[in-house]
């Protein structure tokens, strides 16, 4: 029987889950989904697709939407801040800097380093108060504008074509955009 390790992340707009064999850091497979206000309704579709029948599972829990989950699964709920920077400490040992941008939130986590490299002090901020920059801002910002994320992806910059958009607020930056569109 396969040993497996299963991490789940109920954000604000999205589903994420990474199923990996207990003695490896890379995922064997991942899915996401937008939950569209039904996070616990998409876990369970999700994770009809992700979990292998007849395997041992251990599971964790992160995300805004993640508590509620965890609590009933009886599964260990872990921050997403720690969670993030847990899996780039693995993965990724020289890390220095991390930037997240969640549905909602905006993480940013420094490694300070010691005189070997090693890390020994990481710094946190999180911007939780408001949306401006984060992904739902992205998503309102794009279908004001007619675009699918893939095209946005496919955009060149030019700086002879880039618009000003005269507000920091996302709220007033989507609404500046319908004057572009």
């Amino acid at each position: 029987m396969t040993r497996w390790s299963l991490g789940i992340d109920v954000g604000s707009t999205t589903v994420k889950a990474a199923l990996l064999r207990t003695d490896s850091v890379l995922p064997e497979r991942t899915v996401y989904a937008r939950h569209r206000g039904a996070p616990l309704a998409t876990t369970r579709q999700l994770l009809a697709t992700i979990v292998p029948a007849d395997s041992e599972l251990r599971s964790f829990v992160t995300g805004s939407g993640g508590r509620v989950l965890a609590e009933r699964w009886d599964a260990p709920y872990v921050h997403e801040v720690a969670a993030v920077a847990e899996a780039a400490r693995r993965r990724h040992p020289a890390v220095r800097t991390i930037i997240e941008l969640g549905g909602l939130d905006a993480k940013l986590i420094i490694f300070e380093r010691d005189a070997e490299g090693q890390a020994f002090r990481t710094h946190v901020s999180m911007n939780d108060r408001c949306a401006a920059g984060t992904g739902v801002t992205i998503d309102r910002c794009l279908f004001r504008l007619g675009c699918s994320p893939e095209e946005a992806r496919a955009i060149e910059y030019d700086p002879a074509v880039v618009r000003q958009i005269s507000s920091k607020c996302g709220v007033f930056a989507e609404t500046a955009l319908v004057t572009l569109a």
